[in-house]
């Protein structure tokens, strides 16, 4: 399964990852989500981040952390989208960034916008 990308940019970009990153490791080994440069994105991501934000933080978060095998766990995953998106929002507002998701298809989504449910169809690309 593909990486999902978490793009964030902003002059506090990396105060706001610190912030994201526990949660989205959260009920999995540590070290899962990752920081990966710029460089190391493919075109569709890159094209995200804003050229004039002094800085910004791609976070790679496996598939498998979005994905749902049964309606237990789509429950446990559901709550987990609905803490994210509404750390999302906190998180934009009080360090000024902008946090978007790039899915392993290319397509382009600001977190604080996008239902719980949304968020896992992200996670899950052929489970529409």
């Amino acid at each position: 399964m593909d990486d999902v990308r978490i793009v964030i940019s902003g002059t506090h970009a990396q105060a706001a990852a610190a912030r994201l990153t526990p949660l989205l490791n959260e009920g999995h080994e540590a070290g899962l989500v990752t920081q990966i440069a710029a460089s190391d994105v493919p075109e569709t991501a890159r094209k995200v981040i804003d050229p004039l934000a002094l800085a910004a933080v791609i976070l790679a978060v496996p598939g498998a952390v979005l994905a749902v095998g049964d309606i237990a766990d789509r429950i446990r995953k559901r709550r987990k989208a609905e803490a994210l998106i509404e750390q999302s929002k906190q998180l934009t507002i009080q360090y000024n960034v902008q946090i978007m998701i790039v899915s392993p298809g290319g397509e382009t989504l600001t977190l604080e916008q996008l239902t719980p449910d949304r968020l896992l169809e992200v996670g899950e690309p052929g489970r529409r």
